[in-house]
């Protein structure tokens, strides 16, 4: 069987070469020189970039979360060995990747260190390890390609392997095109691939951009394929009958920039695999590693969506992530996932051809989560029950999980004490989910009192599906109303953890809608609700009647109503 060469398939990407200038000061003329040679060169046309300073874990790291073959530019004689044993260590962090080391010295410097590399990487059972000698840039640049290109070919040894291929881009045009590097395994027209986290299943039309060659791992091809899918750079492609697990969780090796420390309350942007798209993630269980305290901190983080997941040697680059402050951008942190937390295996997605948009159409309105947070007693079940009232006489179609109702069966084996709080609201927050994939305008009533469960629930769910409603009454408030007596246990000490009292409450920075109970009536509140929506185009058309009532009432609860735009939540990343 034939691999396509079309006119208008593109020619062989170059390869990537990521250099961590172990002295700073960056190539010399020389070195220069002979990165301008590779780049001309048949031995794999190089492209150089020249990692950011930073620690060698943290550049190597990013250098091969990139997907590119690693050198290290040693160009100072006086470079310790010390720097040099963090380098082969942060190697070993990698799980014994090819390393390459530029020695831009003199000869018998060279040969001196070169030897000592060689010496201290078998001693960390580091076996990949090679040492090239800046002399004449010629010669230099003959040696370093093929030492690369031998570094490259270690891939070939994944060439048995069931189908994986890494999504590089997406390309323009009709039909449904991708370029990727074949991690693993081999692809032909007519085979049958799946997509991955979707779940999806498209036969490949054509493999392009390998002349009439088979494709062996660590090559660059564009897939052909037929039908429509969503896909994205970062995604995988498998073999349709060998998938990848997609895992959402999971325990991490974290490396810090030693200026930097991490909490686990800040917030947090994940850039995984090649993709540069940042995504946000939940850090938890942050604690250094006691066994082996040199390779970094252990932790485990919750992502906002699925990620094709498995640990074999070939899917080392999308197990690699930085880690980046949400409000800057700026990495302060690289990783590699470790092993997923879910405790059951051999669970894949499935793809359904009936989807959230079709669902909700048939319904006419936008799906979407009312979650409703405060204190015992606020108002938060009153409202939400009014709100679920009004909507069912515009014609919508509604859910209300309210936390009492819910703890007497789903959460039913779950406490009070901070964790298991935690685990309500998250499973919740699922629920909730799976009602709005279902078309459905869920209403939550829970006190919700922790502000990154609440974040939490919000980044399950597509941008502006999300309304966080906080039901704010002061505590003298809602203490005084104590429908339920529950505030009164709690100060005679029968009721400890009840929050407002014995347990913290985190208020909302910045939600969609502030409403002070206790300056204005639950219908009124339930009103104002309807009318962000009816403002919104979240609902369908209802009745007229209702809809103009809720405006009004919404004008008349304004004093206490808050919804400042210049505070609306982040977008969604």
């Amino acid at each position: 069987m034939s691999w396509l060469q079309r006119e208008a398939a593109e020619e062989q990407p170059p390869g990537q070469l990521w250099v961590h200038d172990l002295g700073g000061a960056g190539p010399s003329w020389r070195v220069q020189g002979v990165f301008e040679l590779l780049a001309n060169s048949p031995l794999g046309r190089w492209r150089w970039q020249l990692g950011e300073a930073r620690s060698p874990a943290l550049s190597l790291l990013e250098g091969r979360r990139r997907s590119a073959q690693l050198l290290v530019l040693v160009d100072e004689p006086s470079a310790g060995y010390t720097a040099l044993m963090g380098v082969l260590q942060a190697a070993a962090l990698l799980g014994n990747e090819p390393l390459a080391f530029l020695l831009d010295l003199s000869e018998d410097v060279a040969r001196k260190m070169g030897a000592h590399i060689q010496t201290q990487a078998a001693a960390l059972g580091l076996d990949h390890v090679h040492t090239v000698w800046v002399g004449e840039m010629e010669a230099c640049a003959q040696q370093l390609g093929r030492t690369l290109l031998q570094m490259t070919g270690l891939r070939a040894a994944f060439l048995s392997g069931p189908l994986r291929l890494q999504v590089q881009a997406v390309l323009p045009g009709a039909g449904l095109a991708v370029r990727g590097e074949l991690l693993q395994g081999s692809v032909a027209p007519g085979e049958r691939v799946r997509l991955l986290p979707s779940g999806q299943v498209l036969v490949v039309r054509a493999v392009i951009g390998v002349g009439n060659s088979m494709p062996l791992c660590g090559d660059v091809v564009t897939l052909d394929l037929e039908g429509d899918a969503e896909v994205e750079p970062g995604d995988l492609i498998s073999a349709a009958n060998d998938p990848v697990e997609s895992e959402d969780e999971f325990q991490v090796r974290l490396i810090c920039d030693g200026r930097q420390t991490l909490s686990e309350t800040a917030d947090w942007q994940l850039c995984l695999g090649p993709a540069q798209r940042l995504r946000r993630v939940h850090v938890q269980e942050l604690r250094a590693d006691e066994q082996d305290p040199g390779r970094g901190l252990l932790a485990r983080l919750r992502l906002d969506a699925p990620v094709a997941f498995e640990p074999s040697p070939a899917l080392g680059p999308l197990r690699m992530f930085s880690l980046h402050e949400a409000a800057s951008g700026r990495s302060v942190a690289a990783g590699m996932l470790v092993s997923p937390c879910r405790a059951a295996s051999n669970i894949h997605r499935q793809a359904v051809s009936i989807d959230k948009q079709a669902r909700a159409a048939l319904k006419g309105q936008q799906p979407c989560v009312l979650w409703f947070t405060g204190l015992s007693g606020a108002g938060k079940s009153t409202i939400a029950n009014l709100v679920e009232q009004r909507l069912h006489a515009l014609g919508q179609h509604t859910y209300l999980l309210d936390g009492d109702n819910v703890r007497h069966g789903l959460n039913r084996d779950l406490g009070f004490s901070d964790a298991a709080r935690a685990e309500n609201i998250r499973r919740v927050a699922e629920v909730a989910k799976l009602m709005v994939d279902a078309g459905l305008i869920v209403l939550t009533a829970f006190i919700s009192p922790f502000r990154a469960e609440r974040d939490l629930a919000r980044h399950l769910l597509a941008e502006g599906e999300f309304v966080e409603v906080f039901v704010d009454a002061p505590l003298a408030v809602a203490e005084q109303r104590d429908v339920k007596g529950l505030y009164r246990k709690a100060r005679r000490g029968e009721l400890k953890g009840f929050t407002g009292i014995d347990a913290p409450y985190e208020a909302p920075e910045h939600p969609e809608l502030r409403l002070d109970t206790s300056r204005g009536t639950a219908d009124m509140a339930a009103d104002a609700v309807v009318a962000l929506l009816l403002a919104r185009g979240m609902l369908g058309a209802g009745d007229a009647a209702t809809a103009a009532s809720a405006s009004a009432a919404r004008a008349a609860f304004a004093p206490v109503l808050h919804a400042p735009a210049a505070q609306a939540p982040q977008p969604r990343v």
